[in-house]
This record gives structure tokens, sequence and C-alpha cells, in this order.
């Protein structure tokens, strides 16, 4: 999270979701988790409904309410999965690569280039799979796209790269802190949510467009 979110605001995200849901009881936080994730899937079929709109010269499912929603929580559960994963993996995997450099008594500055790279990698990854997980199934399309689409290939790109641009211009250059203090963090969260689905759209718009050529050349071709 840190390299996508400016470092100055990381841990005070961190602790703030993390106070909030271990403060309270078991039962409390169960209930909280399924009440994020229904309202969570809200955004998602929102941006269903987004996808269908653009899709002109793509044969369409029909979906009733109950579909749709389903449908909404399956992914968004699918892509916080993920998440937890990813996050899970890069703690284990410093967590082992300690264990086995005392182990073995290696230097520590001599794993951290691995441990740097591998993060890295992981970040792109799933950046990449939640993206691909969103173009797949996320549109309402008898004939689902792969996971590997030119358009999330470039929502990848797009996105890790403003991400790094945007992370150091607050850190190094911008002074919103002195401005407007702990609202900052919100401000920045929402910034991001605006651009990351800009680019979202962005991806989705070429998948379309590429699709939407294949279909007109198919349906010419048949003619």
């Amino acid at each position: 999270m840190k390299n996508i979110v400016p470092d100055n605001r990381t841990f005070v995200m961190i602790k703030s979701v993390t106070d909030d849901f271990f403060s309270a009881g078991t039962g409390t936080l169960s209930f909280g988790l399924l009440l994020a994730l229904y309202f969570s899937s809200n955004a998602t079929i929102t941006l269903m409904r987004t996808f269908r709109k653009s899709m002109l010269h793509i044969e369409i499912e029909n979906r009733n309410f109950i579909q749709i929603r389903l449908a909404a929580i399956r992914l968004t559960f699918i892509i916080v999965l993920l998440i937890f994963s990813t996050i899970l993996i890069m703690f284990t995997q410093s967590i082992f690569i300690g264990y086995m450099t005392n182990l073995l008594k290696i230097k520590n500055h001599s794993l951290d280039w691995l441990i740097v790279t591998t993060q890295i990698i992981l970040t792109i990854l799933l950046i990449f799979f939640a993206i691909g997980l969103i173009y797949k199934y996320a549109p309402h399309v008898q004939k689902k796209w792969k996971i590997r689409t030119p358009g999330s290939i470039l929502a990848t790109i797009l996105i890790i790269s403003f991400s790094y641009l945007f992370s150091y211009w607050v850190n190094n250059i911008a002074s919103y802190n002195k401005i407007y203090g702990s609202l900052g963090s919100i401000l920045i969260l929402m910034f991001l949510v605006f651009v990351n689905s800009l680019v979202l759209l962005i991806g989705f718009e070429l998948n379309v467009s590429i699709n939407s050529i294949k279909a007109i050349s198919e349906k010419r071709k048949q003619s």
C-alpha cells in the first residue's frame, strides 16, 4: 500500500481501519464485514451499469436484480480476497526471508533487493488480475473476455504510473497537510479513487472498441 498511497498517510489510513474493526466484538466484526461487502458491491453495480452503456455492438446477457447483485458481491469478494492474499504473502515472505537470513547467517542488506523486487511484482500482479477480473465478470456479455486483454494491460500501466507520480508529488512537492490537516488523507483517497475509476473506464473502452470492430467485421463477412 505504501507504494500506491503517499508514505505519510499510509499509517493513518491503516490504523484508522484496524481500530474501527477490531475495537468491536466478533459478532459486530462479522456483521460489519458483511455490511461493508454489501455496500462495496453497490460501487461494483454502478461500474457494471456504466460498462453496459458502452457495449453497443456486443451481445449482452439479460440479468435480473438478484443476479446483478450476486455477481457484484461475488466480484467484490474475489477482489478483496485477492488483496488480502497479496498482503498476507508479502508479510509471510518478509518473515520467511528474515528466518532464512538468520538461519544461513546472511547479511540483511544482501536480500533487501529480493524483498523489494518481490513486493513490486506482487503489487503489479494484484492490480493486473483485479482489473482483469473486473473486465471479465462485470460486463453482461455472453462470451467472457480473457483476463489478459489490451485494456487490462493499459489500465495497469496507467494506474501504476499515476500512483507513483502522484505519491512522489505528495511526498516531495505538495504541502496540503499544512492547509487541510487530517482532511488531506480523505482528499487523497477520493482523488485516487476518481482517477483509478477513470482509468478503468479508459481500459474498458479500449476493449469495447476492439471487440466492436471484430463484431462488425464478422457481421459483414456473414452478410
